[in-house]
């Protein structure tokens, strides 16, 4: 049972707060919450669905959290841009990122895929990275990005670099999450049975440019059971050359994707659809480009 909110004036001292046992980082509190209910009601401290280590930002030891921490006084709550490069404060929220002026397309999509606002205004950056939800939209569109974490104390991270490092242990306090190319081309799409259903796929895509070849080509896939990687040798394959024909781009993405089935989707129809996914997309990216 939380018996104590913690509220650190600097990062550093929360960085401290968050290394003591029985101490949670609160975020917006959508995962932590429901974890902490669960909890309450079955006398452990459940892990968190689609999380390989700790719930919300951090939490040390496998009871629930005796004290949580908020960011509240941080001042992480902002999304701006600065020396070209996107900037989104740990404890900025989904809302913000869309009422933002100038975010790119992908990522206010990518935020806007919760489609409640009353979620949109309580989840924030720093939760979904710290929680990592197997499904999310947006961790694999930051991946296509080459968004960096900073965490406090730390030297920044790309996206899946942070999550082989999370699977580890506690990741320690997010601070924000940095994208230099956040202008770049980039798009994303998802499987899920419905409008509201957990997803059992997402593929993100991005280049620097598409004429006359491709440079800088990003593809990243979430099985949504784990994976999240970047699908290099499909990228490799792309690099420095015209952008062929979908059909290629098709062959290529499957060859390097081996996903995970669920209940929904086999791993074959995950290797389909993803290769589908990532040629269409790069192919509208490629005439939208042209076109303007």
């Amino acid at each position: 049972m939380v018996s104590e909110i913690l509220r650190p004036q600097t990062i550093g001292e929360a960085a401290r707060l968050a290394l003591k046992a029985g101490t949670a980082i609160l975020g917006g509190g959508t995962w932590l919450n429901s974890g902490i209910t669960a909890a309450d009601a079955a006398g452990s401290w459940p892990a968190p669905a689609g999380a390989e280590g700790s719930a919300e930002g951090t939490a040390n030891g496998g009871s629930a959290p005796l004290a949580l921490i908020s960011l509240e006084n941080l001042g992480l709550d902002f999304v701006e841009w600065r020396n070209t490069a996107l900037r989104i404060g740990a404890t900025a929220t989904f809302q913000q990122i869309l009422d933002a002026p100038g975010v790119p397309e992908v990522v206010r999509n990518a935020a806007a895929a919760t489609s409640s606002r009353t979620l949109r205004a309580m989840v924030t950056v720093g939760g979904e990275l710290g929680h990592c939800p197997a499904d999310s939209l947006l961790i694999p569109v930051f991946a296509a990005l080459d968004a960096r974490v900073r965490v406090a104390g730390r030297s920044p991270l790309g996206i899946v670099e942070y999550r082989s490092a999370r699977a580890l242990g506690p990741g320690g306090l997010i601070v924000e999450v940095t994208a230099s190319d956040a202008d770049s081309p980039c798009a994303v799409a998802s499987l899920s049975r419905t409008s509201h259903g957990r997803r059992s796929l997402v593929i993100a895509v991005a280049a620097a440019r598409f004429r006359p070849n491709v440079t800088r080509v990003r593809i990243v896939a979430s099985d949504c059971r784990g994976q999240v990687l970047r699908l290099a040798e499909a990228e490799e394959a792309l690099e420095g050359s015209e952008l062929p024909a979908k059909d290629r781009i098709e062959k290529l993405v499957r060859a390097a994707f081996w996903p995970t089935s669920d209940i929904h989707a086999s791993t074959e129809y995950k290797r389909y659809l993803a290769g589908v996914y990532a040629a269409d997309l790069l192919h509208a990216l490629a005439g939208r480009k042209a076109s303007s």
